[in-house]
C-alpha cells in the first residue's frame, strides 16, 4: 500500500510539472470586443474572417491559418495572439463578408493587453508592408475583384455600352443589341425616335398641331363611328371634347388610325357638339374642313459674315415640299449689319431653290437693312412678294410667280460687300415660318 500510494504521488508531481511546462510554452492571448456598425448606422450582420501569416511570439512559432466568426446584432469578439514587435509578417488580414460578398478588408496589429481592447485600437492605416495591397490611409485591401463588390457585376452589365459606330460630339441612339451608337446626319440635320435624321422641317420630320377638328359622322345618337381627317400621331397626342368634357380614351371611345368608336352609352346625340386636338405626321392627308394648325418655325438662325466681292451663301435652310399644302403660307425674314467700313455698300441675294426671288443692293450709309419674302401656296400657283428697306435706301417691292420643287430643297440667303474688303457684311439672322391653312367651320 505504501508503495502504490508513493506511485501515485510521483505520478501526480510528474503530471503538474509537464503541464506547467506546457502552458509557459503557449502564447498569451488579448481579447478584442466591439459593436460593427454599417455606414448607414445598421450594425453589421454576417461573418468576419481573420487570416494570419507565420510568426513567432516570445514564447512559441504561431502557424498560419484563418478563422471565420459569425457576427450577430454587430458583436464580435475574438481572442488573439499579440502580433505587436513580432516581425513584418505578424499582423492580421480581416475581411467582413456579407450576403456572401466581401463588404470591406482591413489589417490588425494586437498588441499584448489584459485589458479588452476595440477594433480601432488594433486596425492599421495601411499593409504593415509596401506590396501587400492596400492604400494607405484606407485599410482596405485593393484591388478588390469586382464580385467581390455586392451589386458590381450586374450593375456593370446594365450600364449602356459603346457600339462600333459610337464617335464623341454626337448624338446617339440604342441599337438593337443595347449598345450606343452615333447617328449618321448633317449637324443641323433633326433626329427622330427610331434614330434615322433628316433635314428639319422635311418629309415626316415635322407634325401638324390640328387644333378644333369636328369629326365627321351623323348625331343621330345611335351612330357610334365618327372619322377624323388625319391620323393621330402618336394616337395618345388625340384629345377628343364632348360638349366641352373631355371623353376618355378605352371609356368613352376607341380610336383605329383616324377611326373613332364611341362606346354604346356615349354614342353623341343630336346638337352635339365634338371638337378633336392631335397632332399629326406632315406625310399624311392634310387637315380638312373644321381643322388649324399653329404656326411652324421651319428655321430660325444667326448667318455668318463675309468681307467677299462676290456673292456669299450666308445662310440656307432646307424646305420640304410635302410640308406645304394649299393654303399654306411662308415668311422668311432676314436682316443683314455692314461693319468697319459704312461709306462701302453691298448686295443681298434670297434664293428659292437657285432662283432669285428678291435681289438688292444698298448703298452707303445702309449701316443695317431689312427684307422680307412672303410665299403664298395655291392649288395651282405659287405666288411670292417681297419688300426690303435700309437706313438710307428706300422701300421697295416685288411680286412674281414660281415653282414648287418636289422633294427637299435648299433656300439660301446670300451677300456680299460691293468694293471695300475692310468692310464687314453680317446676316444678323433668318428665319423660316410657316402659317398652315385654317379652315374655321
Amino acid at each position: 500500500m505504501r508503495l502504490q500510494s508513493g506511485w501515485r504521488l510521483g505520478q501526480l508531481f510528474f503530471f503538474i510539472l509537464a503541464t506547467g511546462l506546457a502552458l509557459s510554452g503557449q502564447p498569451s492571448t488579448t481579447r478584442i470586443s466591439d459593436t460593427i456598425y454599417l455606414a448607414n448606422g445598421e450594425k453589421f450582420n454576417g461573418y468576419v474572417q481573420i487570416e494570419w501569416q507565420s510568426f513567432v511570439t516570445p514564447k512559441a512559432p504561431v502557424a498560419p491559418y484563418s478563422n471565420l466568426h459569425r457576427v450577430i446584432d454587430g458583436i464580435l469578439d475574438v481572442h488573439l495572439v499579440p502580433t505587436k514587435n513580432s516581425g513584418n509578417t505578424a499582423y492580421y488580414r480581416v475581411r467582413y463578408f456579407r450576403n456572401g460578398r466581401v463588404q470591406f478588408a482591413e489589417f490588425w496589429d494586437v498588441p499584448t493587453s489584459t485589458a479588452t481592447l476595440s477594433i480601432s485600437s488594433v486596425r492599421l492605416v495601411s499593409p504593415p508592408e509596401p506590396g501587400q495591397g492596400g492604400t494607405p490611409g484606407s485599410g482596405i485591401d485593393l484591388p478588390l475583384p469586382q464580385e467581390d463588390v455586392e451589386g458590381l457585376p450586374s450593375d456593370l452589365a446594365d450600364r449602356p455600352v459603346k457600339g462600333p459606330n459610337y464617335f464623341p460630339s454626337r448624338a446617339v441612339y440604342v441599337n438593337p443589341d443595347g449598345a450606343l451608337e452615333a447617328i449618321a446626319g448633317s449637324p443641323t440635320d433633326c433626329v427622330r425616335v427610331d434614330g434615322t435624321a433628316a433635314p428639319c422641317g422635311s418629309g415626316d420630320s415635322a407634325l401638324y398641331r390640328v387644333e378644333g377638328e369636328i369629326p365627321s359622322g351623323v348625331l343621330s345618337g345611335v351612330n357610334q363611328i365618327f372619322t377624323l381627317s388625319s391620323i393621330p400621331g402618336p394616337p395618345e397626342s388625340l384629345q377628343l371634347y364632348r360638349n366641352g368634357v373631355l371623353q376618355k380614351s378605352g371609356l368613352d371611345y376607341t380610336l383605329s388610325g383616324a377611326v373613332i368608336t364611341f362606346a354604346l352609352l356615349e354614342m353623341p346625340q343630336p346638337g352635339d357638339v365634338l371638337l378633336a386636338y392631335y397632332r399629326t405626321f406632315q406625310g399624311s392627308t392634310p387637315p380638312a374642313g373644321g381643322s388649324g394648325s399653329l404656326p411652324q418655325v421651319v428655321c430660325s438662325l444667326p448667318g455668318s459674315s463675309t468681307n467677299a466681292l462676290t456673292l456669299t451663301a450666308l445662310g440656307s435652310c432646307l424646305v420640304g415640299s410635302s410640308m406645304l399644302q394649299a393654303g399654306d403660307r411662308l415668311e422668311i425674314q432676314f436682316d443683314f449689319a455692314l461693319t468697319g467700313s459704312i461709306s462701302d455698300g453691298y448686295e443681298v441675294q434670297f434664293d428659292w431653290n437657285g432662283t432669285p426671288i428678291l435681289a438688292r443692293s444698298f448703298v452707303a450709309g445702309d449701316a443695317t437693312s431689312s427684307n422680307r419674302a412672303t410665299i403664298v401656296i395655291g392649288s395651282a400657283t405659287r405666288q411670292y412678294s417681297t419688300t426690303s428697306v435700309g437706313q438710307v435706301s428706300v422701300l421697295q417691292a416685288g411680286t412674281g410667280s414660281l415653282p414648287l420643287p418636289g422633294g427637299t430643297f435648299p433656300v439660301e440667303i446670300r451677300g456680299r460687300v460691293n468694293t471695300n474688303p475692310s468692310a464687314q457684311l453680317t446676316l444678323t439672322s433668318y428665319s423660316i415660318t410657316r402659317f398652315p391653312r385654317v379652315i374655321v367651320p
